[in-house]
């Protein structure tokens, strides 16, 4: 049984032959990096480095410094014409994702 028909049975309230995981649909994932060092040690994989990723609308200036604190490695302010914004994002910056077309355009 191959990962979407695993996945159709379980939503057809059948028994796949094991039961699916999904861990997200592109090449990020959002499961929390607890939950992520628990299955990899549960499965007998590997430990790697897990890079901490923070993805937020909205203004983030006043909390940027706590974030770096407790350890997000990468910080993703999408929309930098929030209030308090420019003062951490730069001139080129030239889209904003709450007004962005979702086909890109």
């Amino acid at each position: 049984m191959d990962s979407r028909k695993r996945v159709t049975t379980a939503l057809q309230h059948k028994e796949p032959d094991r039961v699916p995981v999904d861990l997200g649909g592109s090449v990020t994932t959002g499961i929390h990096a607890t939950a992520l060092d628990k299955l990899r040690r549960c499965l007998g994989l590997e430990n790697q480095i897990v890079k901490v990723f923070f993805h937020t609308c909205g203004s983030i200036v006043d909390i940027m410094a706590d974030l770096v604190e407790v350890g997000v490695d990468i910080i993703n302010p999408v929309q930098p014409t929030a209030a308090g914004m420019e003062r951490i994002i730069t001139p080129s910056v030239s889209r904003d994702s709450a007004v962005t077309n979702p086909f890109g355009k």
